[in-house]
């Protein structure tokens, strides 16, 4: 009898270890987009606002609210925006996943609605312990954090340089340029090793653009030509050193021209040379993000010399 009682204890004891065993093991936790977030107000957005996990935890994201959301990591004012995970668009009750193998802070926003904004902090330790998800968390020191800077010159030892136009570009040393290229106003075009994406420098007239803010208007915000998914323009879209507007949109004119590509632009009007000034990138949508970094690159180095001539003459 008394040993029965103790297989039934031990029975009792192994179920107990593997129950416990199981919740500590959850590795998923959620953050839900607030009913309401479409319309700015005090409120949170995204609940929790700051989530802290371990290495090799999934993120769950669930649209509580009846507009169309995103989950994109960067920030509205940065140049890095969906570089690293990007939803889409999420209707209501849709869901986004994204499991976090690296150490760091990872911000996010909507695309749609630029003030929801949100952090992942993932901590150097695997998630062992599953966390209630409103529990709010401070952000980590940013020097434990990935660095996902792209101002540094990895891989970026060609160089190209125009001295009549004045306008220089760092590219990758395995990319190849075109230099005669005049179409749609290309100075020069780089391509991947596999021709799977392609930069252009474009400078075109200014015409009768006051500033950059009509440009970006007139031919992306207020046209119907491209599918725009993103725009931006605001004191910290640059283009060396000058205000721009950054573009990502869909189109047909492009490297690919038998089906979309995805396309980014960053230009910026010069009105001393009477020109718009442009690097626009194009990929399909299926690795449009895996050139990202170097695309990034390029366009932090390009330089436009403040001398040199007007590039167009007055009509």
């Amino acid at each position: 009898m008394r040993f029965l009682i103790t297989i039934i204890a031990l029975a009792i004891a192994l179920v107990f270890c593997l129950s416990f065993t199981n919740v500590n093991a959850v590795t998923t936790q959620e953050v839900r987009i607030a009913n309401g977030s479409s319309f700015p107000n005090s409120n949170e957005y995204f609940e929790p606002a700051i989530l802290k996990v371990g290495k090799g935890t999934t993120v769950k994201w669930i649209n509580d609210d009846d507009a169309l959301h995103t989950v994109t990591s960067g920030s509205p004012e940065g140049s890095e925006s969906g570089i690293i995970f990007d939803s889409s668009y999420l209707g209501g009750g849709k869901t986004y996943e994204r499991t976090f193998e690296k150490s760091g802070t990872f911000e996010y926003y909507c695309t749609l609605h630029p003030y929801m904004k949100g952090k992942i902090v993932v901590q150097a330790t695997p998630n062992t312990t599953s966390l209630p998800s409103s529990v709010q968390m401070e952000p980590v020191n940013p020097s434990d954090a990935e660095n996902f800077n792209t101002n540094d010159t990895q891989n970026m030892s060609g160089t190209f340089n125009d001295t009549d136009i004045g306008i220089s570009l760092n590219y990758p040393q395995d990319w190849t340029i075109d230099k005669d290229s005049n179409e749609n106003y290309n100075i020069a075009s780089f391509d991947s090793p596999d021709k799977e994406v392609h930069v252009d420098i474009r400078v075109f007239p200014a015409k009768d653009y006051k500033s950059i803010k009509e440009y970006g208007n007139k031919s992306f915000k207020n046209s119907t030509d491209y599918t725009l998914l993103q725009y931006y323009r605001n004191s910290t879209t640059l283009l060396s050193g000058k205000p721009a507007i950054k573009v990502v949109y869909l189109t047909t004119n492009g490297l690919f021209t038998t089906t979309t590509s995805k396309a980014m632009m960053f230009a910026t009007l010069v009105p001393e040379k009477k020109s718009i000034f442009a690097v626009v990138y194009f990929a399909d949508s299926s690795n449009f993000n895996d050139f990202l970094p170097d695309v990034n690159r390029m366009i932090n180095s390009f330089k436009i010399s403040d001398k040199g001539p007007i590039i167009q003459e007055e009509d």
